[in-house]
């Protein structure tokens, strides 16, 4: 699909001619939208981007712009997971979308992003469940996906991967789980992926790997 902006152009009539304002676009590319979709959101880094382009728009507009957007149910935040209220509140939060499809809408490259539109999904499924969700940072920094809780109670991490065939990935996204096993002090987690089935066991727990079609139909 040919790539899509969003532009505003503003035209006035006057002395027999067309005056035209600068236009307003902001280039939707396959690399902007991972940024902002399935990983951690930070508005500062988003007007970054948008100066970066020639756009001139205040922090307070986009703060303003996202708050609609959470407030139509078009997309949803997830704050990282600690005990600080502070730390969640200055710590950037990960955004998912209501619908998967709204992203590829703006893909003319849809293979490249598989990953994010999967974990997109295995939100909306933890949502749809019931569970309450944050991500998580280990104390060495590597990041875990999810940490959900469910209404009774129980805890679940879970990484979601499109695919494990690189071993490097493999190792990285292992390393992740191993580590937060042993600082939320659980003894298994959950990696999701687009079709790989099996069983990981770890120093500090076992990690269950199945395919996103299984786990979706479990629910």
């Amino acid at each position: 699909m040919p790539q899509r902006s969003a532009a505003i152009l503003l035209q006035r009539q006057g002395a027999g001619q067309t005056c035209k304002a600068p236009r307003l676009r902001y280039e939707v590319t396959p690399e902007s939208r991972s940024r902002w979709t399935s990983t951690r959101f930070s508005v500062n880094r988003f007007h970054n981007d948008l100066r970066s382009q020639g756009l001139p728009v205040g922090k307070d507009t986009l703060h303003a712009c996202l708050g609609h957007l959470e407030d139509a149910y078009l997309v949803f935040p997830v704050t990282i997971h600690t005990r600080s209220e502070r730390a969640r509140m200055v710590n950037p939060r990960k955004i998912y979308l209501v619908d998967p499809g709204l992203a590829v809408a703006f893909s003319y490259e849809a293979e490249r992003d598989v990953g994010h539109r999967l974990e997109n999904s295995v939100y909306l499924e933890l949502r749809r469940r019931g569970h309450l969700v944050e991500y998580l940072i280990t104390s060495s920094g590597r990041e875990v996906d999810f940490l959900a809780r469910s209404l009774e109670g129980q805890r679940l991490l879970i990484q979601v991967c499109a695919r494990l065939t690189e071993p490097s990935t493999r190792r990285q996204e292992l390393r992740a789980l191993d580590e937060a096993l042993e600082e939320q002090r659980l003894d298994h987690a959950l990696l999701v992926t687009i079709d790989e089935l099996g069983e990981e066991r770890l120093e500090h727990g076992t990690v269950r790997i199945v395919p996103a079609w299984r786990w979706l139909a479990e629910g």
